[in-house]
């Protein structure tokens, strides 16, 4: 138990395109490429009460933009969200409850729900072509060629009482009668 109450938040907050400036080296990024612009902003905050605590985490990353030699380049926003509440627990699983994952980009989305860690719910999608599309105006992969998407539902349920047991997990989108995978 997290003990007596109170709240801690962190708001750290990062101008990139200055950082890219002071430390050019420590970037590594493709010849020729400069960052002028570009916001990291993250934001943490527990509260914390008697048996529980409850968190919540945001990132951002905006404004992500430079030039490679003339051209301008650039990054779509990059943004991600998660939260739940921690507290005892009956059982073995810990007792995080209410978690909530959002993640938005320009190449990768993913929305994840669980009421308890036993019941996780959500979808995850993203194009590898557009990751090194995106990232790849500033960072140089090499010879690697990323390609394909990649697709995930999450629909699961356990018996928290008893881990010994299997969890059922099954695509969504699968019918009712689908067996377990």
């Amino acid at each position: 138990a997290p003990g007596a109450a109170g709240s801690v938040k962190l708001d750290a907050k990062v101008d990139i395109g200055a950082l890219a400036a002071m430390l050019p080296h420590l970037t590594h990024l493709r010849q020729g490429v400069t960052v002028t612009s570009g916001s990291f902003h993250q934001t943490v905050n527990l509260t914390l009460a008697d048996q529980t605590a409850a968190f919540a985490l945001t990132t951002d990353l905006t404004d992500i933009a430079g030039k490679n030699g003339a051209s301008a380049v650039a990054i779509q926003p990059i943004a991600l969200k998660a939260g739940g509440e921690i507290g005892p627990s009956a059982t073995a699983l810990p007792g995080v409850k209410n978690l909530a994952v959002n993640l938005t980009s320009g190449f990768a989305t993913a929305s994840i729900t669980a009421p308890t860690l036993s019941q996780l719910k959500g979808q995850a999608s993203g194009e590898l072509a557009k990751v090194q599309s995106e990232l790849g105006q500033f960072v140089d992969f090499g010879g690697l060629k990323m390609a394909g998407s990649f697709a995930a539902n999450i629909d699961s349920s356990a018996d928290p009482s008893d881990l010994t047991k299997p969890a059922d997990v099954k695509p969504a989108d699968a019918p009712a009668d689908a067996a377990p995978a």
